[in-house]
């Protein structure tokens, strides 16, 4: 077993051993080097009551490098590209550091939701609206959590 698959075997189980209640994991395909699972939106956010669909994926670089991540829920957010899900930000690019969890990505992708990072916007309108607009980029969020992220969602993913 290579040293990258023994580290995702023990943070995955990790995760599923003791769960946090804003995310859970679950292997796609029972692949060690591909997960999905959901991020809860924190309370008193826009995001409140949504449900973020992710996908995560790691290459034998990892932890070296960090793994790639994209929503496949549809999200109204300066940080996540709104076309592909692609989540821009520090943490996973020139932020990363070896030492890091999937354990402290996940708390920390929850974080960005209600902070988002504007430095690495990758949706510079929505980034806009954020710093200068706080109300109007609040309701969109709402508004895109309700159609897209809730049970009875109309529609919910990227195409």
């Amino acid at each position: 077993m290579t040293p990258t698959k023994k580290r995702l075997e023990k943070e995955f189980h990790g995760l599923r051993k003791t769960p946090a209640d804003g995310y859970h994991v679950e292997l796609k395909y029972g692949e060690i080097f591909e997960w999905i699972g959901t991020l809860h939106g924190l309370d008193n956010s826009p995001y409140e009551g949504g449900n973020f669909n992710f996908h995560v994926q790691f290459t034998e670089d990892y932890p070296e490098k960090p793994p790639k991540v994209n929503f496949t829920t549809k999200i109204y957010h300066p940080n996540v590209d709104g076309r592909t899900g692609v989540v821009s930000w520090k943490m996973l690019g020139e932020d990363w550091h070896h030492n890091n969890t999937m354990e402290k990505v996940l708390m920390s992708l929850r974080t960005l939701l209600d902070h988002p990072e504007l430095e690495s916007a990758v949706e510079v309108k929505i980034a806009n609206e954020y710093a200068n607009s706080r109300g109007a980029f609040e309701k969109h969020a709402r508004e895109w959590t309700q159609r897209c992220a809730k049970e009875d969602s109309v529609s919910t993913g990227f195409t």
